[in-house]
């Protein structure tokens, strides 16, 4: 028997999720598709590497296998890709420079030119890609362009899809000779983005995506198909990712999953899992003093140079702090190693070795003394909750990279039944700890829950309805014994 299996490709900043849902005879399953499950390691890296000796590419954990120490050309497909996404005009927030978008989508599909890798950095990449190559922060390989390593990256994921299809197949005793795809986008990227994510996932899996679909819609299908929520009852769906964090309200009616529109809610804001590895990156480079170059005069005499890093060996650094918080959101047996904390590795002329500790982190992020990133974050939510329109909000989602970070997600549980008792915080846990490779485990629900929503999304075939925002609309009122509002259609935007 030929089973209907469906896929959804999240693309992040750092990694690339993919997950799949398909029917049997008790109904939908899902989980995910990764390479080889590490302990170190949730989903597969979305990297490439320019090996400048063996002068190829390697992609996604290929690179940890390649055996070199110099990682600057260490590259993010996703930020490849948002080459095409429009610059606007600073002073005309609504405005397309059109001159800038014009010139980085011609770097993306005709030059040579990458980014250089830097951490600890906001931002890997200016707007004005033009400026980073006269800057001298870009790196060339002849006969290669942005356009085709984001190609070649997808065939790397292709073989890999391929592979755990056929390893299902063999798990399950199903067949599954056809697939369709969902790709999964941010909430924020543009026409040109997700035309070109679509394009290529056609060229590479040799078929059109069957569903694209942003972040918050596609936890909005996860959620309701759970049976998280109930029907003509309105959530809040936060999705904390790599580089910001946005929101959607949604609303179920009949069935039928009805998003708000954006007007009146919060903007995305520029909070991130990349913001907790720079704190833990400051934090780290800040207790080490007197650093030495070695062959220079000591602490205090002249001459002496306070050593500040290797820039070849940044990458290294980030995919320690980035192992460290892995670690730590997963629960370590008694006896665990990792239990007075992950050694983290300083690399100088020579390499120094630190101790991470889960205390450290909850400094760093601003947990211990409710300020910084874990202020900012639970800020952006409690201002959501406490708009009007929300009044009747009971429940919200958290999901995305950033809430597997320790400690955060119990800070802002806290801190909500402090300021909102009413508000309950639901996950999308299925309490799966076997390490198969395709089960969900209860450390990575968060992460991969917008890659099953998408693949659930395509399975079902699932539509969402965008309403006109309800904070300039009106409120439609059922015939109910009590004065419950919900949303309803009011003008549909014509988003699916």
């Amino acid at each position: 028997m030929n089973n209907s299996l469906s896929l959804g490709i999240d693309l992040g900043s750092d990694t690339i999720k993919i997950a799949f849902a398909y029917t049997d005879d008790i109904g939908v399953k899902y989980g995910k598709f990764d390479n080889k499950p590490l302990l170190t390691q949730i989903a597969l890296p979305s990297l490439a590497y320019y090996d400048t000796n063996a002068r190829k590419w390697f992609f996604g954990d290929e690179i940890a296998k390649s055996g070199q120490s110099s990682f600057i050309t260490v590259v993010k497909i996703k930020s490849l890709i948002s080459l095409l996404v429009p610059i606007k005009n600073p002073d005309f927030n609504s405005y397309v420079n059109e001159s800038m978008s014009t010139n980085n989508a011609h770097y993306y599909n005709f030059g040579e030119h990458f980014p250089k890798f830097f951490f600890p950095a906001r931002r890997k990449m200016l707007e004005n890609y033009e400026e980073m190559i006269e800057a001298g922060n870009t790196f060339v390989v002849s006969g290669h362009t942005p356009k085709s390593v984001c190609e070649q990256f997808f065939y790397y994921i292709e073989k890999i899809v391929s592979a755990r299809i056929n390893e299902l197949s063999l798990t399950t005793g199903l067949s599954f000779e056809d697939y369709q795809i969902a790709i999964v986008h941010p909430t924020s990227a543009g026409e040109e983005y997700i035309h070109e994510l679509s394009a290529i996932v056609q060229k590479v899996f040799n078929r059109p995506p069957h569903k694209a679909l942003n972040s918050n819609k596609a936890l909005a299908v996860f959620a309701e198909h759970k049976n998280a929520v109930g029907d003509r009852e309105n959530f809040l769906v936060f999705d904390m990712a790599e580089e910001d964090i946005s929101v959607a309200r949604i609303g179920i009616d009949d069935g039928a999953i009805i998003i708000d529109g954006k007007d009146g809610h919060n903007d995305p804001v520029d909070i991130g899992g990349i913001d907790v590895d720079e704190a833990i990156c400051k934090f780290l480079l800040s207790s080490t003093t007197d650093r030495e170059t070695i062959g220079t005069p000591t602490s205090g005499q002249s001459g002496h140079i306070n050593e500040t890093g290797v820039y070849s060996k940044q990458y290294q650094l980030m995919k320690d702090i980035k192992k460290a918080k892995i670690i730590f959101s997963k629960p370590l047996p008694a006896k665990s190693r990792f239990n007075d904390g992950v050694p983290v590795t300083l690399a100088w002329d020579v390499l120094i070795q630190r101790l991470l500790t889960k205390e450290d982190v909850k400094n760093c992020i601003g947990v211990s003394t409710d300020s910084g990133i874990a202020r900012d974050i639970y800020d952006y939510i409690l201002t959501e909750l406490t708009r009007p329109m929300n009044y009747n909000v009971y429940k919200i989602f958290i999901s995305g990279g950033l809430t597997e970070t320790y400690s955060l997600c119990d800070y802002i549980a806290k801190k909500l039944k402090q300021d909102c008792p009413n508000v309950e915080i639901c996950s999308f846990e299925d309490y799966q700890d076997l390490p198969d490779g395709f089960n969900i485990r209860s450390f990575e629900d968060a992460v991969f829950a917008p890659a099953v929503g998408g693949a659930i999304a395509s399975l079902l075939n699932k539509d969402i309805e965008v309403v006109l925002s309800l904070s300039y609309a009106t409120w439609a009122i059922p015939k109910m014994a009590v004065d419950t509002r919900i949303l309803r259609i009011f003008a549909n935007r014509g988003e699916k």
